[in-house]
């Protein structure tokens, strides 16, 4: 009867290593899962961390452009205004001088007026 329950106990601690066997192969299996499960999650952190430095970039770069068409906005928005005060000036310009050419011919005894006053003053000049 010894014998029996030593052969029982034999049995039972073979059950027991052998459960305890592929306790620690599921658990071995397990710890490869969840390994590469971090792996991935890994190089998915660093692909987001590359894809973020890209938008960086190219947020960057449009902000750039940005700068570059309103400074480019702006010297033309300066030069259309030079240009259109430039033409308003042309026109008046244009129109005094219009003006001036049409006073000049329509009043002639302004120019006799003149010329009476220049000889007031050699007359005033003889005689002193």
């Amino acid at each position: 009867q010894n014998n029996l329950e030593v052969l029982e106990k034999v049995i039972q601690v073979q059950k027991k290593l052998v459960e305890t066997k592929n306790n620690t192969k599921r658990a071995k299996k397990e710890l490869k899962e969840k390994e590469a499960e971090q792996e991935a999650k890994e190089e998915q952190l660093e692909e987001e961390k590359k894809k973020i430095r890209v938008i960086k970039k190219k947020t960057k770069a449009t902000a750039q452009k940005k700068k570059e068409t309103e400074k480019k906005v702006r010297a033309l928005t300066r030069a259309a205004r030079i240009a259109q005060i430039k033409a308003e000036s042309e026109s008046m310009l244009k129109e005094l001088a219009e003006s001036v050419s049409d006073t000049t011919y329509s009043q002639p005894n302004r120019q006799s007026k003149t010329s009476c006053n220049t000889d007031d003053q050699q007359k005033k000049q003889e005689s002193q």
